[in-house]
């Protein structure tokens, strides 16, 4: 059992992460479940619209995505590209980070402002 008090932050980040991962490969796996009922999710803002121009991203990108929990900018590049049973998913490896975290295609942008590698 996950002891979230017992956590930092960033650990309680993640496994929530997890979570929605594993609700999105079951609702993907079992068409018949709602999407409102699997995945609740009032606070999720949707970036898309019908008219934006697709952006090819590709290994080694630099990507940002804006964090729900905090609402602050996270940047990182694609280490590798994984094909799952929902389709191709991106490894990001965020900056600060030592491990990498699959984030879906859409809540990635592409960054045209990298940070500068720290020396």
């Amino acid at each position: 059992m996950f002891q979230w008090c017992q956590s930092t932050t960033q650990q309680v980040y993640d496994r929530a992460e997890e979570i929605k991962n594993h609700i999105e490969s079951l609702h993907l796996s079992n068409p018949s479940i709602p999407s409102s009922a699997a995945c609740p999710s009032p606070n999720v803002v949707s970036t898309s619209t019908s008219t934006s121009t697709s952006t090819c991203l590709n290994v080694g990108d630099d990507v940002y995505m804006i964090d729900p929990t905090t609402c602050c900018t996270k940047k990182g590049t694609i280490t590798s590209i994984v094909h799952t049973t929902t389709g191709n998913m991106p490894n990001i490896r965020w900056n600060g980070e030592s491990k990498d975290t699959l984030i879906p295609f859409p809540f990635l942008k592409k960054d045209k402002c990298p940070a500068a590698a720290a020396l």
